[in-house]
């Protein structure tokens, strides 16, 4: 695992552990969890616990493992090219527990050290972020820029809850995994989860009060502020036994620069979204 992927939006994989727990409803069918139960890692699955839910353990992976993107940073160096690294497909870097931050602190140091590949970090815990990176990474100017941070949106409840914390971090990327698409969502109009009623445009960063035409550049004095709008998004379906299906559609072309990124869908029909997707049954 990692060497190559069959993830089209990437060129490797890596996982600094294995395991994590299921926080909303994109996690119901978590692919991750299936692969890791067919691996043997289950009660009397014969290879090791239990790695997801509650007080479930994590899998540590060999120094072997770790060695690997130093070997692509090389790799990259001589060939005078840059590789996309998806991490984690196994767990959430960013996951609340404590007993996790010695690892992380290895992945960061190991992140520094490789800036021929970029960082493809996806999370359903944009709330943890600023407590478990680096305190530099915080201060201006200070966030690498070969992380790129990402957060997945199943419906427009999530992508209002993740979205507009995605937002107030100083990634040099921010992109968004609508996969698996579970419902609705209007990315032009996501609502603040701050002080006022204001909507966020996520693909431009601008905001407009509800119902109204009117679009300012920046959020109104007095409200949390944002580094920015959203510059890649996946978008796909459900995969696996008992799959929920999706239909992906646009309504309004996307802006300029955006970079789109249709995955698989299973028995639907897909297209970029540029500003609302929908959903219909079978």
């Amino acid at each position: 695992m990692g060497d190559s992927t069959a993830i089209s939006w990437t060129h490797r994989t890596f996982n600094p552990w294995w395991g994590c727990v299921k926080v909303s409803p994109a996690c119901d069918s978590c692919y991750a969890e299936r692969d890791a139960h067919r691996y043997g890692f289950a009660d009397g699955g014969g290879n090791g616990p239990e790695l997801w839910g509650p007080g479930s353990e994590r899998r540590a992976l060999s120094d072997k493992n770790w060695a690997k993107p130093l070997r692509w940073e090389a790799e990259a160096v001589a060939g005078g090219y840059t590789d996309l690294v998806f991490c984690a497909s196994m767990a959430d870097v960013f996951e609340a527990r404590d007993d996790l931050d010695p690892w992380r602190a290895r992945l960061w140091e190991l992140i520094e050290a490789t800036p021929h590949l970029v960082w493809q970090v996806l999370t359903k815990r944009p709330e943890q972020v600023d407590r478990r990176v680096p305190a530099s990474w915080l201060e201006p100017g200070g966030w690498p820029s070969n992380v790129w941070l990402g957060v997945t949106v199943e419906d427009q409840h999530y992508a209002e809850l993740r979205i507009p914390r995605l937002l107030k971090l100083p990634a040099p990327v921010r992109w968004l995994s609508v996969e698996p698409l579970l419902g609705p969502i209007n990315l032009r109009a996501v609502r603040y989860q701050g002080d006022t009623g204001y909507d966020i445009d996520a693909l431009t960063g601008r905001y407009r009060l509800p119902g109204s035409a009117a679009e300012g550049d920046a959020l109104p004095f007095g409200l949390s502020p944002m580094h920015g709008h959203v510059s890649w998004v996946i978008v796909g379906g459900e995969s696996g036994p008992g799959h929920r299906p999706a239909t992906i559609s646009h309504q309004r072309p996307p802006p300029k620069g955006l970079g789109m990124h249709p995955t698989r869908t299973t028995g639907v029909g897909l297209a970029c979204c540029g500003g609302r997707a929908s959903m219909r049954a079978g």
